[in-house]
C-alpha cells in the first residue's frame, strides 16, 4: 500500500467497495461577478495545485499498481467552458455544474476537476470537484483563498509565489503518534467510552422508509439571519459556551423532543495539530462519536453544561482515528447515523477587482442518515443550516418540518434556558391549532348499546389474523390481542376483581399497556 494517513483509510476502503459512487465528491463553486483574466486565474490554480503532494498521494493510493503515472493527469483537470451564448446562460451554467457534481471522478485519471464556466463577459462560475481522499472541507477554502491571493497579486503586477506544503509530513507525523504513549492513552479512553454505549440511532421517529437504502440524498436549508445569529452569540456568552455547543445541544434536544432515546452523533474535528498543517492541502478531518445522555427534565442550560464538559474530554483524545475506534468495540459500520459540523471557513470575497459568492454543493449520496451543516462563510452574511438527508428514509415534508421545529425550539431555549426541555414547545401555530382543534374533533356516532370492548371484539371477529398492535419487533393480530386481553381479565376475576372495580396500572411503555 502507498503512503496513507489513518483518516484516509475508511475513505479508501468505502470507495473501494463502491468504486463508481460519488459518495466522496467534495465540491462547490464561486460565482464571480466582474472582469477577470482567464489565463492568469488558470495559471494561479495550476501553481497552487502543483505546490502540494496531496493529490499525487491520493492518486497513488487508488492506482498503486499503475506502471506509468502522468504527472498532470494524476493531479487535476482544468477546463474553460463558455455557455454565455445560451438563451438562459445562468441556468445553463448551473445545470452543467449540478449534473457534473453527480458524476463519479475517473480515479485512474485525476482526483480533482476545475472548470471556469463562462456565463457572460463579466460573470463566471469557478467550479471545483475533488475526491475527499485528497481534500477535506477546510482544504477547499484554503485552496480558494490561496488562488485568490495569488491571482490578485499577479493582476496587480506584483511578484507572487506559492508556498509549498507536504501532506506526506502529516502521514509521517501520524506514524510517530501511533507509536507514542499518547496513542495508547487515547485508545484506552475511547475503548472505555464506547464499550458502554448502546449506539441508538438518532431521529428514528422521523424515518418513513420507502424502499432499499441506496444512500441517495437531498438537501433542505434553513437560513439563520445575521441578526438571529448575533442573539445566539450573545446567549452563548451568557452561558459561557460556544456556538458549536449551542447547535449540538439543540440537535440533541430536538431528537429527545421527538421521542428518541439518547444517541451518538458524529462530530468532525479539524485535526490540524500545528501551524504548518493549517496551511496544508489534504484530508485531515477525523470524526468523533459523541454522546451526552440527559433526561427530558433537564433544562437547556443543564444540557449545555453537560455537552461542554463531555466535549472537553473527547477533544483531549481527538487524534485517535475513527477506523481504530470501530476495531476497539469490534463493530462493523458506523458508530452513529447523524453528524453535525460547523463550517466556519472564511472565503476571500475578492478576486482582483471582481467579487465572489461561495456555494457549497452536495454530491447527492451519503452514508449517514442525516448530516447537519452550519455554514458560515463571512462575518457579515446570513448563515445556513443545511440538512442532507437520505431520501430513501425521510420524506421531504418531514425534513422541512424538522427545520421549522429546529427554528422554533431555537427561539424557545434562548427565551427559557432554565425550563425543562420536556416543557419547551417547538410546534408552529398551524400545527398547534391542528393538534388542539382538528385532532381533538373526534366526535363519531356509535351505537349506544355497544361498549369499547364489544366493538373491539366485533372487529377481532371480522379481521382475526390482521395486525392490530405493533410495538418494537412484537406484532399482535386482533385475535391474539383479544385472547391476551381476555386471559388478563380472567386472571383479575380470579383475584376478586369485579364489575365497576378500579384497577391501577403501573407499567413501562409496551404492548401490555394496550392489552391491559
Amino acid at each position: 500500500m502507498s503512503k496513507i494517513s489513518m483518516v484516509q483509510v475508511p475513505i479508501w476502503l468505502t470507495q473501494s467497495i463502491y468504486p463508481k459512487s460519488t459518495l466522496y465528491n467534495v465540491g462547490g463553486y464561486a460565482l464571480i461577478s466582474g472582469n477577470i483574466s482567464e489565463g492568469v486565474l488558470v495559471n494561479a490554480i495550476k501553481d497552487v495545485l502543483n505546490s502540494t503532494d496531496a493529490l499525487e498521494i491520493a492518486y497513488n493510493i487508488f492506482n498503486e499498481t499503475s506502471q506509468i503515472i502522468s504527472p498532470l493527469s494524476s493531479k487535476f483537470e482544468i477546463a474553460i467552458i463558455d455557455l454565455s451564448a445560451a438563451d438562459d446562460a445562468d441556468h445553463a451554467c448551473l445545470n452543467w455544474i449540478y449534473e457534473d457534481i453527480d458524476k463519479p471522478l475517473n480515479l485512474s485519471e485525476y482526483l480533482l476537476k476545475v472548470a471556469l464556466v463562462k456565463c457572460a463577459s463579466d460573470k463566471y462560475y469557478w467550479y471545483t470537484k475533488v475526491h475527499h481522499l485528497a481534500f477535506d472541507g477546510y482544504s477547499m477554502s484554503l485552496f480558494f483563498n490561496s488562488v485568490a491571493a495569488l491571482y490578485t497579486k499577479r493582476v496587480k503586477g506584483l511578484d507572487a509565489s506559492v508556498e509549498s506544503t507536504s501532506y506526506a509530513e502529516f502521514i509521517e507525523n501520524e506514524a510517530v503518534y501511533r507509536e507514542s504513549q499518547n496513542y495508547q492513552v487515547d485508545a484506552v479512553f475511547w475503548n472505555n467510552r464506547l464499550s458502554g454505549d448502546n449506539f441508538e440511532k438518532a431521529f428514528q421517529t422521523c424515518v418513513e422508509a420507502v424502499g432499499v437504502d441506496t444512500m441517495s440524498s437531498r438537501r433542505e436549508n434553513l437560513v439563520i439571519s445575521r441578526e438571529s445569529f448575533s442573539l445566539i452569540s450573545q446567549f452563548c456568552e451568557l452561558q459561557n459556551c460556544s456556538v458549536f455547543h449551542f447547535f449540538l445541544a439543540l440537535i440533541l434536544a430536538l431528537n429527545k423532543k421527538y421521542g428518541n432515546p439518547d444517541t451518538v452523533i458524529g462530530i468532525p474535528v479539524f485535526n490540524r495539530i500545528n501551524k504548518s498543517f493549517k496551511k496544508t492541502l489534504g484530508t485531515f478531518v477525523n470524526v468523533l462519536p459523541f454522546s451526552a445522555p440527559f433526561a427530558a427534565e433537564s433544562s437547556f442550560a443543564d444540557v449545555l453544561s453537560l455537552i461542554k464538559a463531555e466535549l472537553n474530554q473527547c477533544f483531549r483524545h481527538q487524534r485517535f482515528p475513527i477506523s481504530e475506534m470501530l476495531t476497539q468495540v469490534n463493530r462493523r459500520g458506523n458508530l452513529y447515523n447523524v453528524t453535525f459540523s460547523y463550517q466556519k471557513n472564511a472565503y476571500d470575497s475578492l478576486l482582483g477587482n471582481a467579487s465572489t459568492v461561495i456555494q457549497y454543493l452536495s454530491s447527492g449520496y451519503q452514508q449517514d442518515d442525516l448530516i447537519f451543516h452550519l455554514l458560515e462563510y463571512s462575518s457579515e452574511s446570513d448563515l445556513i443550516l443545511s440538512v442532507d438527508y437520505k431520501s430513501d428514509l425521510f420524506k421531504e415534508s418531514i425534513i422541512r418540518n424538522l427545520l421549522t421545529h429546529f427554528d422554533n425550539l431555537l427561539r424557545e431555549v434562548i427565551a427559557h434556558p432554565d425550563v425543562p426541555i420536556s416543557e419547551l414547545d417547538y410546534l408552529s401555530a398551524a400545527e398547534r391549532k391542528e393538534l388542539l382543534e382538528s385532532f381533538n374533533d373526534t366526535a363519531v356516532a356509535y351505537p349506544e348499546e355497544e361498549t369499547l370492548v364489544s366493538l373491539f371484539e366485533a372487529q377481532a371477529a371480522q379481521a382475526a389474523g390482521s395486525p392490530a398492535l405493533v410495538f418494537g419487533e412484537q406484532t399482535l393480530s386482533y385475535s391474539e390481542l383479544n385472547g391476551l386481553s381476555n386471559r388478563l381479565a380472567h386472571f383479575l376475576r380470579l383475584r376478586g376483581v369485579g364489575r365497576e372495580d378500579l384497577v391501577g396500572i403501573m407499567q413501562d411503555r409496551s404492548e401490555w399497556l394496550v392489552i391491559s
